[in-house]
């Protein structure tokens, strides 16, 4: 993995797929690049935010335990987690006021 990622804002929640992407001038140049995906709790996985590898044109093996392929666009992706190893699903309003609550008491800290 490049030393430096950048990162660059995708689609606006407003629509389904709403990502972050994470790349770099040799990833660039091979068509590869990470993704977080999706803000809009809608998209690929129905609500599920997770973080994948897109590259549109290379086949890849799962690396580790959890990882699978989602389409063909993504090969790897792995489910992002809640502390009680639950998937984050921003299209769950119980785990959006946990993070609203989380997002005050920092706040207030």
């Amino acid at each position: 993995m490049p030393s430096t990622l950048n990162a660059r804002l995708g689609n606006d929640v407003s629509h389904n797929y709403s990502q972050i992407w994470l790349s770099s001038d040799a990833l660039h140049e091979k068509g590869v690049q990470f993704g977080l995906e999706s803000f809009s709790g809608k998209g690929n996985t129905g609500g599920r935010m997770f973080v994948g590898v897109l590259d549109k044109q290379r086949e890849y093996d799962a690396i580790v335990d959890g990882d699978r392929r989602l389409n063909s666009s993504w090969p790897i992706i792995r489910d992002l987690k809640t502390t009680e190893a639950n998937p984050l699903n921003l299209s769950s309003t119980a785990i959006l006021g946990k993070l609203r609550t989380k997002l005050i008491i920092l706040r207030l800290w």
